[in-house]
């Protein structure tokens, strides 16, 4: 009714409503980007075209991203919505002005205008050339990087260690499956066999020396 106040326990009781399904989004958010993350580092190595059709591969990671990429974007709009919400409309477009929560909540913000960036790549990457694109996607990573950050620092449901440890963990796993892609470092173990099989034929004719004896 007009003029009616609501009472504070059902403002309380929808603002712990609303903040339970953005959490919710948040946490399916970060899984479909770890996922969809993971998949493009398994793309980029190379290692899954060799048994599935490129295009396979290809839209698992795109569909699997845009998916995380949308309840992203989800759970900033709901997080407005809380009664008494300390996030503003401004908040999810400007980083870092969040009054309650800056370096959280603004690092979630960067990290979602990195991400639609990177998608909107696809786009324009016969003008970017596949060199600038790739390097332009391999931001992917850092966004990740960032939307762990925010869900470590802003997520009121990381206290328990277990969530914690989840969370880095899955983070981890990614860090290390992107850097492992990396020329340099891809190119290590071949680099490594390469020194030692000189000395393995070295061994092979050492001890085939004289087939008379």
């Amino acid at each position: 009714h007009p003029g009616k106040e609501i009472p504070a326990s059902m403002l309380r009781t929808a603002q712990d409503s609303v903040h339970l399904v953005a959490a919710t989004i948040g946490f399916v958010s970060y899984a479909a980007l770890w996922a969809g993350t993971l998949w493009g580092t398994v793309l980029r190595s190379g290692w899954a075209t060799s048994r599935l059709r490129h295009q396979t591969v290809y839209s698992v990671h795109m569909h699997v991203i845009l998916l995380g990429l949308t309840l992203g974007i989800v759970h900033g709009i709901v997080q407005m919505a809380a009664p008494y919400g300390k996030v503003r409309a401004i908040d999810v477009v400007v980083p870092f002005i969040n009054r309650a929560d800056p370096i959280g909540v603004g690092l979630g913000v960067v990290a979602l205008e990195l991400m639609i960036a990177t998608a909107l790549s696809v786009l324009i990457q016969r003008k970017l050339g596949y060199a600038r694109w790739r390097a332009l996607h391999s931001l992917g990573y850092l966004s990740f990087t960032m939307v762990a950050a925010h869900l470590l620092i802003s997520g009121s449901e990381m206290y328990p260690a277990p969530v914690r440890t989840a969370v880095a963990g899955s983070w981890a796993v990614v860090v290390l499956a992107g850097v492992s892609t990396v020329a340099p470092v891809a190119r290590m173990p071949r680099a490594v066999l390469d020194r030692l099989s000189p000395r393995r034929r070295a061994e092979e004719v050492t001890v085939a020396v004289d087939p008379g004896k």
